[in-house]
């Protein structure tokens, strides 16, 4: 039976899979109905063409036959003149509240539990942001049926006390019913017929959503023209870039040779090239003339990969790790540079002079921050680091406030990792990344590292 609770919206974010097999919990973000009908009328709506038979378990009494299936499902009054109509839309569940001439929209209250904040943005989109990421609902969008035509209505979304969240609606005409849809940005599937996972997920400024992860389907969604459509078998990186709506592929590729790759991390500059990394096995694992590293170096190393705005083509790419095994688990760019983090297993990964930790410190492995440059043909910096309590970091942040050109000059050489935690980006905790050198520039930007 369906209860007046019109959405239970997971954070799928966080369900990836962490290097070492550590797996990340998911969390649930779950919108109810505050002070509603708990035992309204529920009916269907539309009958579809065919039944549905359930045979569940041995006793014959609890088997249900010939169960009718609907388009919609209508729960009356879940408020005094508002029902609620749930529909299937792209194979996501939506939900409508439909408001009777004379019924007052203001009663609607949805009490948000499992976020850590509710805001909104400037768009007017209700944020919904959790320690892992983020659920966006678009602004709702609120109209009546006039004579067969649809008329927007002005509305939004008004924050209340504890938790909750109303709808404002503009001057409409109360002699016929007004709808409100809630809308979620969008959530859709991605993959083919065998194992996929998304591991990373950045956004451009237009909206755009750039996905990687690994994937098993010999039929991965994949795009003419895009780098690589095709994969012998076994797991491979994929690289896929959805427009703002999530209704198509801009471009999806797979990424690797003939061995095995995971993507784990990618970002995405201001004209829309895509920076992925990850970990690799493939010893022709594609990468490009006057890169850094053009050969695998051991067993497993990580890569770095810099696609065009088409995903047609590789603008770099370069193994990383030398004779060290390596994995790279977060990407962040600034100024066309790349910054690189992840854990490395040996004394034989590549430092640069100068840096803070250029030896390895034992135990199992150690973090590692890289800047590449603008071409991924040379290391900036490159530096090790000890991982506290074994937690590999996840990601690597740029803080955009850098200092001034003065600041740099006089900026002495400093420690390179404060051993402080720092709460930032939906409380996660991050580490304050400094490093100064004498060698080229006199300070780098400020980073934050997400253990």
């Amino acid at each position: 039976m369906l209860k007046p609770n019109p959405a239970q919206l997971a954070d799928r974010s966080s369900t990836a899979v962490k290097p070492q097999g550590e797996s990340i919990p998911s969390r649930v973000l779950r919108i109810k109905l505050a002070g509603a009908n708990p035992t309204p009328q529920v009916e269907g709506l539309e009958e579809l063409p065919g039944k549905v038979n359930y045979f569940i378990g041995n006793d014959p009494m609890k088997w249900r036959r010939n169960v009718p299936i609907y388009a919609k499902i209508k729960a009356r009054a879940v408020y005094p003149g508002v029902d609620l109509v749930y529909y299937g839309n792209q194979r996501q569940l939506e939900y409508d509240f439909i408001v009777a001439q004379g019924a007052d929209p203001a009663s609607i209250k949805m009490a948000i539990v499992g976020a850590d904040k509710i805001s909104l943005n400037g768009q007017g989109d209700l944020i919904l942001a959790m320690k892992d990421g983020q659920v966006r609902l678009q602004k709702p969008v609120v109209y009546q049926e006039v004579e067969g035509v649809r008329r927007e209505i002005s509305g939004s979304y008004r924050l209340q006390s504890s938790g909750q969240v109303g709808f404002h609606v503009g001057r409409y005409d109360r002699s016929r019913p007004l709808v409100i849809d809630p809308v979620l940005a969008y959530s859709t599937y991605l993959g083919g017929s065998g194992s996929d996972g998304g591991n990373g997920i950045a956004v451009d400024a237009a909206g755009n959503a750039y996905v990687t992860g690994s994937t098993v389907s010999t039929d991965f969604p994949t795009t003419a023209g895009a780098f690589k459509t095709t994969v012998p078998g076994g797991e491979h990186a994929f690289v896929t870039k959805l427009n703002a709506s999530g209704s198509a592929l801009v471009y999806s590729t797979y990424l690797g040779g003939d061995n095995q790759e995971q993507g784990y991390g990618i970002a995405v500059d201001s004209l829309g090239q895509a920076y992925v990394t990850g970990s690799t096995r493939s010893v022709d694992f594609p990468t490009t003339a006057g890169a850094l590293q053009t050969t695998l170096g051991y067993s497993g190393n990580a890569f770095v990969t810099k696609l065009d705005t088409s995903g047609s083509a590789l603008l770099y790419s370069s193994y990383l790790g030398g004779p060290a095994p390596a994995m790279a688990t977060g990407i962040a760019v600034h100024a066309g540079n790349a910054y690189v983090t992840g854990q490395a297993s040996s004394n034989t990964f590549p430092t640069t002079a100068g840096a803070f930790q250029t030896t390895f410190g034992g135990g199992i492995s150690d973090a590692f921050v890289v800047e590449l440059n603008t071409t991924g043909s040379s290391l900036v910096y490159s530096v090790l680091e000890a991982i506290l309590n074994r937690t590999p970091p996840s990601a690597v942040v740029v803080n955009p406030d850098l200092p001034t050109e003065l600041e740099r000059r006089r900026a002495p050489v400093r420690r390179l990792l404060h051993n402080q935690s720092h709460r930032a980006f939906g409380e996660a905790p991050f580490r304050l990344l400094r490093q100064t050198t004498r060698l080229g520039k006199s300070i780098y930007p400020h980073l934050l590292l997400r253990c």
